[in-house]
């Protein structure tokens, strides 16, 4: 992982547009996705296809990550943003992904599922390049199921990891990713030991 972000401090100030497209020989337009979740590098490039995917680290102000709702696969709750007015921060990763690559993706986020379980949300994120955060329109997936659930639900320590995992991939550090997963110790959980 040490050579990943030795890359990303070796890139240019700005995207070069051979970089965007080399992946994509078509040219189609891409859109920044905002992964806050369980979505890993690896299991990004196998759902959409993509195997030169690679995320940046990014964040998303004003949004709280809350644990809510059931998944049978995780064995506990999930988590989705809500918006809040407090100066919470929640710290994710972000990819460019293709309109192709999102109705793939679409699949695994519940999104066509009858009736669907997360659908496509529109934000603004913050992502980070070699000597700058900028500010860029994002699509994120965020939970249907929230209206009707308890306030909270545990999640399973197996997602914990996962999502930890997700952000130590871009460079959040373990012993101090966000708040709202410090509530729940993940300073406790090392998702490099499986």
């Amino acid at each position: 992982m040490g050579g990943l972000m030795l890359y990303w401090e070796e890139e240019s100030e700005e995207d070069s547009e051979e970089e965007e497209y080399y992946d994509n020989p078509r040219r189609e337009p891409k859109k920044w996705y905002f992964s806050y979740g369980s979505n890993t590098q690896a299991q990004m490039r196998e759902r959409t296809g993509n195997h030169t995917l690679i995320p940046k680290k990014a964040l998303i102000r004003g949004w709280d990550r809350v644990f809510r709702g059931w998944s049978n696969k995780w064995g506990g709750g999930t988590n989705y943003l809500s918006q809040s007015w407090s100066r919470v921060t929640t710290l994710g990763a972000a990819y460019k992904l293709t309109e192709a690559e999102f109705k793939k993706l679409d699949r695994y986020e519940g999104v066509r599922m009858r009736p669907p379980k997360y659908e496509r949300y529109e934000a603004d994120i913050e992502v980070r390049f070699p000597s700058e955060w900028r500010k860029v329109d994002a699509i994120l997936y965020n939970n249907l199921d929230i209206v009707e659930t308890p306030p909270a639900t545990q999640p399973s320590l197996a997602y914990l990891k996962a999502t930890v995992k997700t952000l130590n991939e871009v460079g959040w550090k373990k012993r101090k990713p966000d708040g709202q997963l410090r509530r729940l110790r993940v300073s406790d959980i090392d998702p490099h030991n499986n």
